[in-house]
């Protein structure tokens, strides 16, 4: 008789699917939204560094073409000489001490402004390579000479700007005085005489102002300066690369110009001072004016109205004193450099920032991702140097110039951004669309 011996093990037998994941011992599972974060960060990453590889290669392109020492250090220490001066006629009791510090600053300030020698030289040495020793090279040379002549144009427009900005002033001033005088008369018609001698004073100052810095009088001082020009660059080029071996340039660079004075400055000093002294006299003649309409309000005005009228006087003489310097002061040294080629060395900059932003891009993984990093960080990170480049060339202060490119790259960035996304979630809707419009399979074998 066969025994039949009943199994008692009630285990289930193993299902094919089951439900219930466990996490490997030694390692986790990574969610998709991680994946994307991670993706998101190296994008992020990799802009970052397109921007600010782009921003610091082209600032400092920038900051060797314009020269290593800045201006505002000369400035603090032509003001530390002025100081000195004036203790020195003060003090009798100090005098030597004065003296001695005051031919120290002198020599440090000369030999400090001798370092933009290298910038002059790299000016230089460029436009000879661009243009060719006699011009030789006409396509090079043209770019050369259309950038300078752009350049050109910016600054001297500011100069146009600042005067209009001051003819503004005066003529609201003009405005202002004959509104005065109209109200004097009527209330007090025994002021009579002294409002026709104002009326004659005002007629003075804006003849004198019109013939001091008027257009007419501008361009005649622009004339004057590029006529002082004309011999800049071989002058330069005679103190430093002319010779007719290298023997003779290492002797150029040896002689006590090079490295004691700042060499364009000190050739263009006599026709800087001669247009500082012509425009001074111009200005004395508008300011004597503006003096003697002031005494004059002193005797027939109220306090209150008298002060008003001299915060109106002052206001327009502050402005014309701003648009000379702008003139006399910072245009001059720009058309200088200009003239030694320093427009397209500054333009190298925005080149070393394309190419930066060029070998950034290129080591993207995917085309997708090169197209944000451009958009997010590429064009804002040009848009900062090259808008620091525009204020140097409309004569802005560098400090100023750098914060308001940093200002103007920023709201690149966040249009880069906003184009960036739309352009993002077009693509996404144009996939989404494709996947539904295509036909399901049919059943049927």
């Amino acid at each position: 008789m066969t025994q039949v011996v009943l199994s008692t093990n009630t285990t289930a037998p193993p299902r094919a699917f089951n439900n219930t994941f466990s996490q490997p011992k030694n390692g986790w599972y990574i969610p998709v939204q991680n994946v994307e974060e991670e993706k998101k960060k190296k994008s992020h990453k990799l802009g970052i560094t397109i921007a600010a590889s782009a921003i610091l290669i082209g600032f400092g392109t920038l900051a060797m073409t314009k020269g290593v020492v800045p201006k505002y250090l000369s400035k603090h220490l032509d003001k530390w000489k002025l100081q000195l001066e004036q203790k020195l006629h003060k003090d009798g009791r100090l005098s030597t001490f004065y003296q001695k510090t005051l031919d120290f600053v002198t020599s440090w300030s000369e030999k400090s402004k001798s370092i933009n020698n290298i910038n002059s030289l790299k000016d230089v040495l460029f436009e000879r390579l661009m243009c060719g020793k006699d011009g030789n090279r006409p396509f090079t040379s043209k770019i050369h000479r259309g950038i300078t002549k752009i350049f050109n144009k910016l600054s001297r427009s500011t100069v146009n700007a600042s005067y209009a900005k001051t003819q503004r002033k005066f003529a609201s001033l003009n405005e202002s005085l004959a509104a005065i005088n109209a109200k004097v008369l009527k209330e007090n018609p025994a002021n009579k005489a002294v409002l026709d001698n104002i009326e004659t004073a005002i007629k003075n100052m804006n003849n004198e102002y019109e013939a001091g810095f008027g257009l007419n009088a501008r361009n005649s001082r622009l004339k004057e300066l590029q006529t002082a020009l004309t011999d800049l660059f071989d002058e330069f080029w005679g103190k430093s690369f002319n010779g007719k071996n290298f023997k003779d340039i290492i002797k150029n660079f040896r002689q006590k110009d090079m490295y004691q004075s700042f060499i364009a400055e000190a050739v263009m000093q006599p026709a800087k001072t001669v247009l500082v002294e012509n425009t001074a006299v111009k200005r004395n003649a508008v300011t004597n004016i503006t003096d003697q309409i002031l005494k004059q309000y002193e005797t027939i005005l109220p306090n209150n109205e008298y002060l008003k009228v001299k915060n109106k006087i002052k206001s327009a003489v502050n402005s014309l004193n701003s648009s000379i310097e702008t003139e006399t002061g910072k245009y001059f040294d720009k058309a200088r450099d200009m003239k030694l080629g320093s427009a397209p060395t500054d333009v190298l900059s925005i080149v070393a920032g394309l190419g930066t932003v060029g070998w950034f891009t290129a080591k993207s993984k995917d085309k997708d991702e090169r197209i944000s990093s451009v958009l997010r960080y590429g064009i804002p990170a040009i848009g900062t140097i090259a808008t620091s480049l525009y204020c140097n060339a409309r004569l802005v202060s560098g400090a100023k110039g750098i914060m308001l490119g940093i200002l103007s790259g920023m709201a690149v960035n966040k249009i880069g951004t906003a184009v960036d996304n739309a352009r993002k979630k077009y693509t996404l809707d144009i996939s989404l669309q494709n996947k539904t419009i295509l036909k399901p399979q049919s059943d049927k074998v």
